[in-house]
This record gives C-alpha cells, structure tokens and sequence, in this order.
C-alpha cells in the first residue's frame, strides 16, 4: 500500500509562513470590517508591539479565488512606498490565508475630508499628487491597482500632515509585455470605458479612475450618475458623457477641470501617464486654489453618508449571496 503524500493544494501562496502560527506572533484585537469571505482584524505584533491590520481569508469553497488571492500577495510582494499599504507578513494554514498589513488609523478619504474645518482644491490636488506618486511607482513595478476609488484612498494618520496611502490590491495585476488584460473588474461607477467594454486595456485604467475621485473631490458627485441606473451609468462611462455643471463647478478653476479632462479621455492613449500627471502645476499645488469650498464639502458629506449606508446594506445582503468580481457603485446626483 502506498502511502499518501500531502496535498499541495491545500496551500495557495508560496511565499507564506506554514511552520509558523499567525496567532503566536500577533494578538487580535477588534473587527475592522467584514467582505464575503474575509475578516479585517486589528492586532498586535507581540515581538514589536506594532499594530497591525490582519486581512483572514477563509479558503474553504473558494478555489476559484485562488488566482485572485495569489495575485494579491504577488503585487503586495512588489511594493515599498509610502503612499502605498505595506505588506509585513503573511502566514497560511490549511483553511485560511493571513495578510498582516501596515495599520492606516487617519481614515477613509471622505470620511476625513468631512470633519475638516477648511477644504480647498490644495486639499484635493495633494491627495490626487500622492495617489500618483503611488501609481507611478506601482506602474513602474508593472503592478496595475485596477480598484482605485475613494474606499482605497486612506490616511496615514489622524495629524493634518498625514500621508494619503492607497490600499486594497485584491483586483491588482502584476503585468509584462506579453500580458493582455481584459478581465471585467473593479467598481462600475469608476471603471474605465475599456474596462467596461471589455476591451484589452492597460494601466491607463487607473487614471481613469482616479479621475473619477477627483471630480468628486472637486464637486461632491458622481460624473455618470443616470436616473436609470447602472444601465444609465454604463452607457455614460462609454462615451464619457460627462458634464461641469453649473452652479456646482462654478468655484473651480479650469487648470482642475482640465486636469480631469485629460485623466477621464474615452481614448486611453491620450490620458497622463502617472508621470506625465505629476508635473501638471495644479496636481504641484502651484496654481490650486485654497478658496474654501464650503458646497462641495457639504456634497460630499451627503455623498459619503449615502455611501455607508449603501455599503451596509450590501454587507448584510453578502451573507446570503457571493458577489461575482465586478462591484456595483449606484450613482447620487448632485440634486439628491
């Protein structure tokens, strides 16, 4: 009788920790937040103290993620940068995978830009520079982030100083110049018209995107927003039918609109690079104006409530039904 050798399926990423026990270096503290088949933990690395964020993905009946997972580890892997959530470990058991990542304690992107005194186009021309140095780098490290949205846009920390960190590389994808990319992923209301197309595309996807977050910063809605709903939404993105409505794009300056412009071209041939976009004057700060912007900011406050509320419904409903990789983003309107 032969005897069994164990199965290498029951491990997904090489580059783990197997012999160690995730839970005998780090003590877990409270939930951060819940997806359909992972938990987000704060906890403490024992040795250090450090704290931590401890992504725990349950493998059971998720086979088909494993790619998805694999490719995650492997652009994380990559990249060292401080505008970027740092990888510190990763173990893995035969029935879960453990992501400790860098702790961002400032919080989500409208969630701080809410609670500030004073919000100005200075404010949202430093987050769009610091998402683009992140970009240019991960780019230059042929990682592409594919779900750049304000969800994945954090601070650092709670100081007025903080720096911005992009994070969550769950759709990520590290390229070559043999690879073609035409998955269908990311989030609807900030997916790129090749994306949605499902057109071969590059990392011209992720400008798009950000271009999307920054009209939002600029004005506190959503470009495609469409009475119809995401068919509406879609058929917006295509064309890039956008507009700079007044009264509400009436204290922006044109360099910004420009900005966004070039950032949400339907050709993605002709949208910045990262690199390109980082010498604009207004993404430097040189020209944007530190007016402040007392009805965007209020825009954005309704905007970012109807978000969470959005988004705790959908976590409720994710216990009953696993979502496919393509996210829904309904649309708010500037009048809503």
């Amino acid at each position: 009788m032969m005897m069994q050798q164990p199965s290498q399926d029951r491990f997904w990423i090489d580059q783990a920790k197997r012999k160690d026990d995730f839970y005998s270096s780090y003590v877990v503290d409270n939930v951060m937040g819940k997806g359909v088949t992972s938990i987000v933990y704060r906890c403490k690395n024992k040795s250090s103290g450090e704290m931590c964020a401890a992504k725990v993905i349950e493998k059971m009946g998720q086979g088909k993620r494993k790619k998805v997972i694999s490719c995650e580890v492997d652009a994380l892997l990559k990249l060292d940068h401080p505008n970027i959530i740092k990888m510190k470990d990763i173990f893995e058991s035969p029935t879960e995978v453990y992501i400790v990542l860098e702790l961002a304690v400032g919080g989500e992107l409208f969630d701080r830009i809410v609670k500030k005194g004073h919000y100005s186009e200075k404010e949202a021309a430093k987050v769009c520079y610091e998402v683009l140095s992140a970009l240019e780098y991960s780019h230059a490290k042929n990682v592409v982030h594919r779900d750049i949205k304000p969800e994945n846009i954090l601070y650092a920390s709670t100081s007025d100083d903080s720096l911005i960190k992009i994070s969550d590389f769950g759709f990520a994808k590290t390229v070559d110049d043999d690879t073609i990319m035409r998955t269908f992923c990311g989030t609807i209301g900030y997916c790129a018209p090749e994306v949605v197309l499902k057109k071969p595309y590059t990392a011209a996807v992720d400008l798009w995107s950000l271009g999307v977050v920054l009209y939002i910063l600029l004005c506190g809605y959503e470009p495609f927003w469409d009475e119809d709903g995401e068919a509406g939404v879609t058929r917006k993105i295509v064309r890039a039918e956008y507009e700079f409505e007044s009264p509400y794009w009436d204290d922006i300056s044109e360099p910004a609109k420009e900005l966004v412009t070039q950032l949400m071209s339907a050709d993605p041939d002709k949208r910045p690079t990262a690199t390109e976009a980082l010498s604009n004057p207004w993404v430097q700060g040189h020209i944007a104006s530190d007016t402040h912007l007392q009805r965007t900011q209020d825009r954005i406050r309704e905007f970012n409530a109807k978000r969470i509320f959005r988004a705790a419904g959908k976590a409720v409903m994710a216990v009953n039904k696993v979502r496919g990789p393509i996210q829904s983003s309904h649309s708010v309107s500037p009048e809503k």
